[in-house]
């Protein structure tokens, strides 16, 4: 959730010292904390917040939901996460405090499926191994024998064609992971990158029929779904890139739409394994793209690790 909530809370709210809080100059000010430093993927963390008399509290620059002087959420993040608090202290000086909670790796293995010499296969493989301790390795294609791998990632750089459709089926029937990034779906269909009808994935991939632009911004949902977490900090914010469609309502998605479409959803088949689809690559610094990337690696993890 960055900068996604309404405006300023009106001035007087009280703001208390918590953990690394404490006064900028001689007035009182804002605090932030975390209940555990480190957690378990699928454990929760209480972070609170709370002021000193005469401080005020700028929601829309806290990168989590905040109300009120003082308060707390609970919240289930996948990868190592960082709570953000800004505000004035009672002297008007300009405080901002962070708290971060590392999420214990996992143990599994990822396999990259891109090409190396494409700009964004490595940051993405970077930011990949952030989550794992087994090494993140990467290929143009998709291998024949998968047995040795709990996910795999396919970027639109890969080699991949109608061939592998195959493969992917067999690899889901046998439990593995698959997460499917931007324009991806439509390498099974031709081998080509565009939109357009990808009907011939949909028994593995809910149902979906039609990958398009995502032409409005979607927003990621504002509270987590049951089935995988999705941190608080990502709650509203905004995700460009492609959307399929029509999503089956056996997904689980990860962003609010009108329509029966996603930008980002996980989806377990019938016949076994796991699918997750990611509209946007998430290289670069924007706002769009930093939320495509932490969504990617909040799939992932649940690829990995999650029920």
């Amino acid at each position: 959730m960055r900068f996604s909530f309404v405006a300023v809370c009106m001035a007087g709210v009280l703001l208390s010292g918590c953990g690394g809080g404490g006064k900028t100059g001689s007035g009182a000010s804002i605090g932030l904390n975390a209940s555990k430093p480190s957690v378990a993927y699928g454990e929760t963390v209480h972070v609170s917040w709370s002021t000193g008399t005469g401080a005020n509290i700028l929601t829309g620059q806290c990168n989590f939901p905040v109300s009120g002087a003082n308060g707390s959420i609970t919240d289930t993040p996948s990868y190592d996460t960082t709570y953000r608090i800004k505000g004035y202290d009672a002297d008007g000086n300009s405080v901002t405090r962070t708290k971060t909670v590392k999420v214990a790796k996992s143990l599994k293995t990822i396999l990259l499926v891109g090409d190396t010499a494409t700009s964004g296969t490595n940051q993405i493989q970077q930011y990949l191994q952030s989550i794992t301790v087994a090494p993140v390795a990467i290929s143009l294609t998709i291998p024949s024998n998968l047995s040795n791998v709990d996910a795999m990632v396919l970027l639109p750089s890969g080699n991949i064609t109608p061939s592998d459709n195959a493969k992917v089926i067999s690899y889901l029937g046998s439990g593995g992971a698959v997460i499917l990034v931007q324009q991806v779906p439509k390498k099974f269909i031709n081998g080509n990158l565009g939109v357009g009808d990808v009907s011939a994935i949909g028994s593995w991939c809910a149902g979906v029929t039609t990958l398009a632009s995502n032409s409005a911004s979607e927003r990621v949902l504002a509270s987590s779904p049951s089935g995988i977490p999705l941190s608080a900090v990502l709650f509203g914010d905004a995700i460009d890139g492609y959307d399929l469609r029509p999503v089956a309502s056996t997904a689980i998605t990860l962003t609010s739409s009108s329509a029966s479409r996603s930008s980002a959803f996980v989806y377990k088949p019938t016949a076994g394994g796991k699918v997750g689809f990611i509209g946007d690559i998430g290289i670069g610094t924007s706002e769009a793209q930093t939320t495509a990337r932490e969504l990617l690696l909040t799939e992932v993890r649940w690829a990995l690790d999650g029920s």
